[in-house]
């Protein structure tokens, strides 16, 4: 039952992150039509698709276009091998191309970050808002080269928790997704104002979620007990 379970949460883990990647590309449309039927330059057509598919973003397309598309083309290829990179079978049965693997993804995941630390601190948001975008991206610079650190001195357990917080933090595009629409129409947000909070509750709900998670059994569940035990005397 167990395994059952957990199969489920890696099928909607992946699902996901899957959705994830096709929601990066929602500027296609948009950027087809505009180079292919209307003519116009690459850089033109490339702001025309975000214009058109993810107008929430337009107003980065004026002078931080490029870092824009090298931030969700870049992020969309570490999504897409995070699945991958969390396989234990890959790991165990392939290492060399886990590694290879793992190289690639955390390139991606760090290269994505960078771009987006400008994007954040020019977003039309809240200050407050603002900062929460920023210690996301940094986190999720920080966190990936921990891991790659204790990778390379070989100490694996450590390389493999903070493999899963990087991972947390990357699955925190998905989650962000999901809490501005919740946000927005539960909370009576605004744009702006909903991206704001989502961004504070998809870093730190994600990074709970994986700390009890990865220790519920050694360190979560025992306390636990201990805690309702005193409670019952």
């Amino acid at each position: 039952m167990k395994a059952r379970n957990q199969n489920r949460w890696w099928i909607l883990f992946c699902f996901f992150c899957g959705l994830n990647v096709l929601l990066v590309f929602r500027f296609a449309p948009g950027f087809i039509g505009a180079w292919f039927g209307e003519n116009e330059g690459l850089s033109n057509a490339l702001a025309r698709g975000v214009e058109r598919g993810m107008n929430e973003m337009a107003y980065h397309t004026t002078d931080r276009l490029n870092l824009l598309y090298l931030h969700m083309l870049i992020g969309g290829l570490a999504m897409a091998l995070l699945p991958l990179q969390l396989m234990t079978r890959l790991r165990l049965r392939k290492p060399g191309l886990h590694r290879w693997l793992g190289r690639v993804c955390v390139f991606g995941i760090v290269a994505s970050s960078v771009a987006s630390l400008p994007l954040a601190i020019n977003m039309e948001a809240p200050r407050w808002g603002q900062i929460g975008f920023t210690i996301s991206a940094l986190a999720w610079i920080a966190f990936p080269l921990i891991g790659v650190y204790f990778a390379v001195t070989q100490e694996f357990e450590r390389h493999r928790k903070w493999m899963l917080y990087a991972a947390a933090v990357t699955f925190g595009a998905v989650m962000l997704r999901l809490y501005i629409p919740i946000f927005r129409h539960g909370l009576n947000l605004s744009y702006d104002q909903a991206s704001s909070l989502a961004s504070y509750v998809s870093l730190l709900g994600n990074l709970l979620f994986m700390y009890l998670w990865s220790n519920w059994d050694n360190t979560v569940k025992p306390r636990l007990k201990t805690i309702l035990k005193k409670k019952a005397t």
